[in-house]
């Protein structure tokens, strides 16, 4: 019985994102805007939640309560660093982690996480929102076609072949965006 109530809440049918407030769990209202932070998207009911929520997104990501229904989204493949296709037919799966869904591509991504999870971390300390082939700057979390973790940075990508690229010589890309690697930032994600 413990692994069907397990396999019921790691598969239930996909979704679109979180359904409730980041800072109150009420529902969200499609008139706020979503904000991405960390490569994790949150939905709100007001814009004072928005506005509380960019005063210190980490303590809130931190303190997000579990329960039924998450309250950010996870954009990104924790194991593959891919973005996330919802809407893409197959064998995306999800596990709900401290208040935040976390999407997989495949059943063998899932399982390569719960082996070892401290090796794919949901967050990164340090970021870089440009593209570090191309030097194309990403407006949100939400363009970019997925990450790359090289020397404590969570890089971003604007297209699959430059993120290849960067996996085969990072070293050769990093020094020329490194006036760009911050901390994580809110970004609103225009509606």
């Amino acid at each position: 019985m413990t692994s069907l109530l397990l396999a019921i809440s790691l598969f239930p049918a996909l979704d679109s994102g979180p359904s409730v407030c980041a800072m109150t769990g009420n529902p969200i209202s499609d008139d706020v805007s979503r904000v991405d932070y960390a490569g994790v998207q949150f939905g709100f009911c007001g814009v004072n939640c928005v506005i509380a929520f960019e005063r210190n997104p980490a303590t809130v990501l931190r303190n997000l309560p579990s329960g039924d229904k998450p309250r950010g989204m996870y954009l990104f493949d924790p194991v593959s660093g891919a973005r996330i296709d919802l809407h893409r037919q197959g064998e995306v799966k999800f596990k709900d982690l401290g208040g935040v869904r976390v999407y997989f591509e495949s059943s063998a991504n899932l399982k390569t996480y719960e082996a070892n999870d401290k090796a794919y971390r949901i967050t990164a300390p340090r970021e870089c929102l440009v593209d570090a082939v191309t030097r194309t700057p990403l407006a949100t979390y939400s363009d970019a076609v997925g990450f790359v973790n090289f020397g404590g940075v969570r890089y971003y990508f604007s297209d699959a072949d430059t993120m290849s690229r960067f996996k085969a010589t990072p070293r050769s890309y990093i020094q020329a965006v490194g006036s760009f690697v911050t901390e994580p930032r809110s970004i609103r994600v225009p509606r």
